[in-house]
């Protein structure tokens, strides 16, 4: 009777056993079901446009500087470019000026500059081979030429003329100098070629640059063409020197003139002189850049620029 009671009870716990199990089973099927029913869809969508650009690095523009050995223009061809020159005596040398010209729509920096040949510690004693910017600023890695400008690249040859008769070259030699530029896409780490604080390069504001009238600045100067040839332009400068003296009148007592504190030498806008107005009369004081002849009499008048 005992063990009937037992075996029951057993029977019993089992079924119990069975019926969790289910509903154990019935929750987890149930669960997975619910997961499976929540779900997002997410969509990007958009669209790029990818804007035609060019590239075009290129030499142009080449000129040789008047008292050359001669005035064989350098040739250029597929952005190769060769000259030739025969120096005979001490002082003769042979220079010209080239541009490089980004003429696309990329900025472009040099990857790389390579000058042969160097020079023997014999040879350096009666040649210099020089090349630089114009400006005389040196050629190095990193300098950026941006889109749309031009960098006017100088190299000059030159017979040594600070020599002794011990330096002269015994034989004819003959170089064959080389220089390689590199340029790259501006990668943003270069760095501008500076000319005294204010880029280097020229820009023609009026005309072509080459006609009377043109004006040209080089850097933060500007010019005005007053006459030009196949090798040199000629130009006046826009504004006045920054230097003498300034006036200054209030209309009633004797004007005051002072030299300039600091002249810095260079052009400046308001190195202007004087102006007259309608009547004759100077005005728009003070005036900046003039040189009086006189500051006892209207000697300094002669320096009166008309407005």
């Amino acid at each position: 009777m005992q063990g009937r009671k037992i075996k029951d009870l057993f029977s019993r716990d089992r079924k119990t056993l069975y019926i969790i199990l289910s509903i154990v089973l019935i929750s987890i099927f149930s669960l997975t079901i619910v997961y499976a029913a929540l779900s997002v869809t997410l969509n990007i969508q958009g669209n790029a446009e990818v804007v035609a650009s060019t590239w075009d690095i290129h030499l142009d523009n080449a000129k040789v500087k008047s008292g050359s050995v001669n005035n064989n223009v350098p040739s250029i061809s597929n952005n190769n470019l060769s000259f030739s020159a025969t120096l005979t005596t001490p002082g003769d040398f042979y220079e010209f000026t080239v541009d490089v010209v980004n003429g696309g729509s990329i900025d472009a920096m040099i990857d790389s500059v390579i000058k042969t040949p160097e020079l023997s510690e014999e040879q350096a004693k009666y040649i210099k081979y020089e090349v630089s910017y114009q400006n005389g600023e040196s050629i190095n890695t990193k300098q950026i030429i941006t889109k749309g400008t031009t960098m006017p690249i100088k190299v000059r040859i030159e017979y040594r003329k600070d020599l002794v008769a011990s330096d002269l070259p015994s034989t004819s030699t003959t170089l064959d100098l080389k220089l390689t530029l590199v340029y790259v896409q501006s990668d943003g780490t270069g760095t501008n070629v500076k000319d005294n604080g204010a880029e280097m390069g020229v820009r023609v504001v009026s005309g072509d640059g080459t006609q009377v009238g043109n004006e040209v600045c080089i850097g933060e100067e500007c010019f005005y063409v007053i006459s030009s040839d196949t090798y040199t332009v000629t130009m006046l400068s826009k504004y006045n020197l920054h230097v003498g003296n300034s006036l200054a009148w209030d209309g009633v007592n004797d004007p005051v003139i002072t030299s300039l504190a600091s002249p810095t030498g260079i052009q400046d806008s308001t190195a202007i002189g004087g102006k007259i107005d309608s009547e004759g009369n100077p005005t728009g004081f003070p005036w900046i850049g003039i040189t009086a002849f006189s500051n006892t009499s209207n000697d300094y008048l002669g320096s009166i620029v008309e407005g």
